[in-house]
């Protein structure tokens, strides 16, 4: 049972929401990156003279080049970013406002599409992983357990 439940439960979080908003609901920010600090998975960062930490997913892709182009001082950024998502490690009191887009001096590093596509790739995993385990849920219910 318990097997069938997690099954239906990951499919659900893979299947229905793919984690990106539209563009629609996304602001642009721009600025020249005052500090960035990698994390298993993602790289935090802020602005210069704003007071929102920012944090783009490993999720979305492409974290070398993303990091490289978050480089404290260099050239000016823009994003892409959620407002009405922020968010952050548990027991912890920092707000990470989520990125969605990245370009440099107007050239993108990381278009929305682009990062769509990765969050959509990374929930096939999920929608795989959700079947396996309604699959194995239905073999140990139909099939006879020897003791």
């Amino acid at each position: 049972m318990f097997n069938a439940l997690l099954g239906v439960c990951i499919l659900y979080a893979a299947g229905f929401d793919d984690g990106v908003p539209p563009v629609s609901r996304l602001r642009t920010v721009a600025g020249v990156v005052e500090r960035e600090h990698s994390v298993r998975h993602a790289i935090d960062f802020k602005l210069r003279g704003q007071a929102r930490e920012y944090r783009y997913a490993s999720k979305s892709g492409a974290m070398a080049q993303v990091e490289h182009a978050l480089a404290p001082g260099g050239a000016p950024v823009t994003l892409l970013f959620d407002p009405a998502d922020p968010g952050g490690p548990l027991f912890a009191e920092k707000t990470f406002y989520p990125v969605y887009a990245v370009s440099v001096a107007g050239v993108s590093v990381r278009s929305h599409a682009q990062v769509r596509e990765a969050w959509a790739g990374d929930n096939r995993v999920g929608l795989f992983l959700g079947g396996v385990f309604l699959v194995f849920a239905a073999v140990l219910a139909f099939v006879p357990v020897r003791r």
